[in-house]
């Protein structure tokens, strides 16, 4: 599947506009960072490391000076892991953005590098307000009108922006035609506030809320898409807002297992209870925020999370991928499995599950529905119900990943939109479960009228 069209109006592509190649959106910059972000042993010469978290959150090579203070408890520590694994790009604003990438030798400014990345993107600037206040810095590409379509919210990686996020949203745009919401999460270029776990949830909300409060988009036909670290904001999402839709790109388990991984790149000689230490530290479990009553931080679990999911989710992976390898892939998309089987397998369960809830558990076992005019709605419902059960009996968690799950070539911070095969895989992904699909509009005797489904020159689409 391709994009036709994926030029911008000066004829630049959209990884000219961003500084970077679309298929590996990670660039080279002119300088490194001029803070110190990974430490390493006392008594060592600082060297360079391997597998360290470039700006998309790829693996590069880096040369850095550390502060040894306080390594022995492991605080130290952590908090250089923790902003150099998870908030590469914390506190920076797009001044220091625009000059760490080199990016002088395309734009005369920041300022028009962004001017050009809007014009590109089809969208327009908003601000997503989260429910503490604070002001998100986003873009929204809207398919009008906006209610009768589908619609993503995309997460960014680790150091980049809303601004780097254009060739998911255009994907979902152009191929799709669904709205997209690009949203830069707190303490990043232009969003306000901090960058904790908890704050990063609560943008993930806020996004949510954007869609289906400003918009009328109903949650069944919204996706939360997040590449590395916007995965577990995705899944944040989809958790607490029940019937979201949720898609992983690239993201890992927990961020114990991410810190750990971390952590032990310090040195192979690093004492394992200064590691276990680190990962304890970086994201403490069942910390509490009064800004934010009721949400209780679990370091990222978004193992954890898959299996709580009710909605559709999907898992992306990329094929080259040695920061989130493929393993981390299986374990998700094998967690919602066997949520999804262990809850269908009981009557009781299946009999309490909502009209809604019910055809998206059919959806999941591979179960078409049609609905029969023959029956009775009672008898329709039972007869969906029986269907249900006897399916969960005989689920297999191969041909579940088969439809629920697509790798693509690349590594970390790759773009599935290059990859055709994983391109088409995702487009029928979303077919299948009703977001592609336009609603009709409604008169004013409340029926629905006949239509044609919105076309323009921006939704041309070729599929291979």
């Amino acid at each position: 599947m391709c994009i036709r069209d994926s030029r911008g109006t000066d004829g630049r592509s959209a990884g000219d506009l961003m500084g970077n190649s679309v298929t590996r959106p990670c660039v080279d910059r002119k300088k490194p960072l001029t803070r110190s972000i990974i430490p390493q042993p006392p008594d060592d010469e600082p060297k360079t490391l391997p597998g360290i978290l470039d700006d998309y959150g790829a693996p590069t090579e880096r040369t850095v000076d550390v502060d040894h203070t306080d390594l022995s408890s492991g605080s130290g520590l952590a908090r250089a892991v923790r902003n150099s694994t998870f908030y590469v790009a914390k506190g920076l604003d797009e001044e220091e953005l625009f000059e760490i990438r080199g990016l002088d030798t395309t734009f005369e400014s920041a300022a028009e590098w962004r001017q050009v990345i809007l014009q590109h993107s089809c969208g327009e600037p908003v601000q997503v307000v989260t429910a503490d206040g604070r002001v998100l810095d986003a873009i929204f590409i809207e398919a009008k009108p906006a209610s009768r379509h589908g619609a993503a919210a995309i997460f960014h990686p680790n150091s980049a922006t809303c601004l780097d996020m254009v060739a998911w949203g255009l994907w979902y745009y152009k191929v799709c035609s669904m709205s997209a919401l690009l949203v830069t999460m707190g303490g990043y270029a232009g969003s306000e506030g901090e960058t904790t776990e908890l704050s990063s949830y609560a943008d993930a909300y806020a996004a949510v809320d954007f869609l289906e409060h400003l918009y009328a988009i109903p949650r069944e036909r919204i996706v939360m898409h997040g590449v590395s670290i916007g995965g577990a904001l995705a899944s944040g999402a989809a958790v607490s807002r029940p019937g979201v839709n949720c898609t992983v790109d690239q993201t890992f388990t927990s961020a114990q297992i991410m810190a750990g991984n971390s952590a032990q790149l310090v040195s192979p000689l690093l004492p394992s209870w200064v590691a276990s230490s680190v990962t304890a530290r970086c994201f403490p479990t069942e910390v509490a925020d009064v800004r934010w009553p009721g949400m209780l931080t679990d370091g990222y679990n978004n193992l954890q999370k898959a299996a709580q999911i009710k909605g559709y989710y999907f898992v992306l992976w990329a094929r080259s991928d040695h920061m989130m390898p493929a393993s981390f892939a299986e374990k998700l998309i094998e967690a919602q499995f066997e949520a999804v089987v262990e809850r269908c397998q009981v009557a009781e369960n299946v009999a309490g599950m909502s009209d809604k809830e019910l055809k998206v558990a059919m959806t999941k076992l591979g179960i078409t529905h049609r609905s029969s005019s023959t029956l009775n709605p009672a008898a329709s419902r039972a007869k969906m119900e029986k269907a249900v059960l006897n399916a969960a009996q005989n689920a297999k968690l191969a041909t579940y990943t088969k439809h629920f799950s697509a790798s693509m070539q690349g590594d970390h911070g790759s773009f599935f939109g290059e990859d055709p095969r994983t391109s088409k895989v995702y487009y029928n992904y979303l077919k299948n479960i009703g977001c592609l699909e336009v609603k009709p509009p409604l008169d004013m005797r409340g029926k629905s009228g006949r239509f044609v489904p919105y076309k323009s020159a921006r939704h041309q689409t070729v599929l291979k």
